[in-house]
């Protein structure tokens, strides 16, 4: 009489399953971190085309924050630490200032980037939204162009213009650089 077999699988079927377990992980896992790569550059250039659409909004709409201190504009300020390249910023805030062109204390909005992403700007650092019309004073150029980059990844363009429409132009996969001291090794 032969004997019956348990149920189940066998070594050899096991380990093959195993492997191409393995080798989809292998696959899987290098596109899903230029997935959250690709997300996290995407959400930093929508953050900061917000941020330009905000202060915009602010100084057309008059809106005066702080009792007893008239707000004369609004500034995006790109932020950097001192030994950063020429051009490349971490962050931005948002500033009021007041008609004596100081800026009034506690930033609208401030925000810091981790490392490797950085914002690159060959015109300046500072951008300035007239109260009551919100438009953008002391442009270089009409529209500005601003970008956010991911080393090894791409950037994204943000361009926006002295009445205050602001865009994001697609992925360019092409080569940028950032030159932050928190970045390097």
């Amino acid at each position: 009489m032969r004997k019956k077999s348990a149920g189940g699988f066998t070594l050899l079927e096991f380990l093959i399953v195993i492997g191409l377990m393995g080798i989809l992980i292998l696959i899987v896992t290098p596109q899903l971190l230029d997935f959250n790569k690709k997300r996290y550059l995407t959400s930093v250039a929508e953050d900061l085309s917000q941020a330009f659409e905000q202060a915009q909004l602010f100084a057309a709409k008059g809106v005066q924050t702080v009792p007893g201190v008239f707000i004369k504009h609004y500034e995006v300020r790109l932020t950097r630490d001192s030994g950063d390249g020429a051009g490349y910023y971490s962050g931005y805030q948002i500033v009021r200032v007041d008609e004596n062109d100081n800026a009034v204390p506690l930033a609208v909005d401030d925000k810091e980037y981790s490392c490797p992403v950085c914002i690159y700007s060959a015109n300046g650092a500072s951008f300035t939204y007239r109260v009551p019309t919100g438009q953008l004073d002391n442009l270089t150029n009409d529209p500005e162009t601003v970008s956010v980059c991911y080393p090894g990844l791409g950037s994204f363009d943000i361009n926006f213009d002295s009445i205050g429409k602001v865009s994001i132009e697609s992925l360019d996969d092409g080569v940028c650089s950032c030159s932050l001291v928190k970045c390097s090794p």
